[in-house]
């Protein structure tokens, strides 16, 4: 309503693991609310306890350079490893279990920070944009071809149904051209 009131469209990209009936945080959320709750350096000791946990070794390469550029060294250490090079199969249930012990309840909190279907199709009804960001925020170029598959298709079609748009503009998680590979980019054009 604040933005129709002054005559300004948006374009909202979404990923739908926060808008479903039982959202979930995304991962790159976890990772940035841990941040800001521990900082950098104790977030860090925590993925290294739950990792050796875990029976999984922290093995870590530097960032590309610029890509966290108004972080701390200990927050620039965390997020690349957890965003770029530590497997789901481990930043999944680390994330979920730090996420619980330090920040609470996740659906709770992906209520109040990501918009449900009922806004979506609201905003859209009042002149917004949606486009689509993903079903999960995952580094489409960490996964397989067969992985970004799954987390593109029918994205297209979900935001439609909500929103009525025929054209829905599309946004790559993380946001950098190391995050999606030609595989990618020809699923998106398939």
């Amino acid at each position: 309503p604040m933005l129709r009131a002054r005559g300004i469209t948006g374009v909202f990209f979404v990923s739908a693991a926060g808008a479903e009936a039982r959202p979930r945080v995304l991962n790159v959320q976890k990772v940035q609310l841990l941040l800001a709750r521990l900082g950098g350096a104790a977030f860090g000791e925590d993925v290294r306890a739950g990792l050796a946990a875990l029976e999984c070794p922290m093995v870590s390469t530097p960032p590309r350079a610029g890509m966290y550029r108004y972080d701390s060294p200990a927050d620039v250490q965390v997020k690349h490893f957890l965003n770029y090079e530590l497997p789901f199969e481990y930043a999944d249930p680390l994330l979920d279990t730090l996420f619980a012990r330090h920040i609470g309840h996740e659906e709770e909190c992906a209520r109040g920070l990501y918009l449900n279907e009922a806004m979506i199709r609201e905003m859209s009804a009042g002149g917004m944009i949606f486009g689509f960001h993903t079903w999960n925020h995952r580094v489409l170029s960490r996964l397989s071809a067969e992985g970004q598959r799954a987390e593109l298709e029918g994205g297209v079609e979900w935001i439609r149904s909500l929103t009525g748009q025929q054209s829905v503009p599309f946004c790559y998680p993380h946001g950098h051209a190391h995050a999606y590979n030609p595989d990618t980019v020809k699923i998106l054009e398939g």
